[in-house]
This record gives structure tokens, C-alpha cells and sequence, in this order.
């Protein structure tokens, strides 16, 4: 930079500052300025892209629109997609974040598993009037007796081993049986002792 363009900017510098100065005075109205263009109105289209997703409340980019981020604003995820005109079936995130969980999913095997429960409900849902008649005669037979043998077996192999709090209330299960051998395991019978 030369002596005459630092001398020229220190006179810019200086004449700003003297308007800004008369301005503050109210001597002169200085002009108004738009240093930022105003936001332009964006589409739910528009505001999914590839790798993040505008919030059209408040202009953030981000890969995921959370509902705690919109609860921050004040709305719920359902009103958002219902204000802006989403589909309740679009998800509020970056393309290939959803590209990426759908890759995961069939991984997973999940739309197989999805496609057999919705067979499997539909076809509850057709033979639902014998179905409760079924569950009536089952309702109706006794349950069979829990013996400390079944009952202590059962438990173990759905615990692990290194739980204190379980492990203890297997020993005050095997007490209780200790005690009364012979007594049926009724709904409050264990709490008596």
C-alpha cells in the first residue's frame, strides 16, 4: 500500500466517522442500507438439500431438524410440517443422512420384517372373531404351578450374573419357597413374608 492510499482511506475513515457524528446529533438522516440481502422465501423442497436441511423458522442449517430444536421455537415437528406444507411422511433431515438410515435398516433386514408383521396383522385382523374365542378357553385353564425348581431356572437364565439387586431378590424368591413348600405361588402370596 502506498502513502496516498492509506492517506485516502484515513479520509474516508474520517469522513464516515464525521457523518456518523452528525447523524448521532440528528444535524443529517444518513440513507438506509441493506448490508445483507433479505432471506429469500424457501419451499419445503428447496430446503432439504443433500447434506443439510435449512429449518425455514429460524434459517439454521442443519443435518437434522429435532423436535427439541422446534420446541425451542415453540412448535411441535407435526405443526412445522403442517405450516410449511411437508408431507407428515418427510423426514426433517439431509438427504444422505436419510439415504444413510434407509442402508441400515435393509442391513438390518427390517422392511422384511416389516412386510411379515403387516401380513401377519392383516390377517389377525380377518380372523379376529375366532381368535377371541381361542383366547377365552385358554384364559379359562389354570395356569401350572411354579415350584422353587422352574421358577429359580427361569429367572437365572434370563438374568446375568453380575447383578447384585437380582441376585438377592433370587435369593428371597428361594426363602419364600424354603418356607412354604407346598404353598401355591398365588398374585400376592410372595409378598406375606
Amino acid at each position: 500500500m502506498t502513502a496516498t492510499d492509506i492517506a485516502f482511506s484515513l479520509r474516508q475513515v474520517f469522513s464516515t466517522l464525521h457523518e456518523l457524528q452528525k447523524t448521532e446529533a440528528g444535524e443529517i438522516e444518513l440513507p438506509q442500507t441493506q448490508e445483507s440481502p433479505p432471506h429469500q422465501t424457501l419451499t419445503p423442497q428447496d430446503s432439504i438439500h443433500d447434506d443439510k436441511v435449512i429449518c425455514l423458522e429460524c434459517r439454521k442449517e442443519m443435518r437434522l431438524i429435532t423436535g427439541r430444536h422446534l420446541s425451542l421455537r415453540g412448535i411441535s415437528p407435526k405443526e412445522y410440517k403442517k405450516k410449511y406444507g411437508f408431507t407428515m411422511r418427510t423426514p426433517l433431515s439431509a438427504k444422505s443422512l436419510t439415504k444413510a438410515r434407509s442402508k441400515a435398516a435393509k442391513k438390518k433386514g427390517l422392511p422384511e420384517k416389516l412386510i411379515q408383521y403387516q401380513e401377519a396383522r392383516r390377517q389377525g385382523k380377518v380372523q379376529s372373531p375366532t381368535q377371541t374365542v381361542t383366547e377365552a378357553m385358554t384364559a379359562s385353564k389354570q395356569k401350572p404351578m411354579l415350584t422353587p425348581e422352574n421358577s429359580i431356572a427361569t429367572y437365572r437364565s434370563h438374568v446375568q450374573l453380575g447383578n447384585r439387586t437380582v441376585l438377592r431378590a433370587l435369593g428371597l424368591l428361594q426363602k419364600f419357597f424354603e418356607k412354604n413348600p407346598a404353598r401355591e405361588f398365588g398374585s400376592d402370596a410372595w409378598r406375606t413374608t
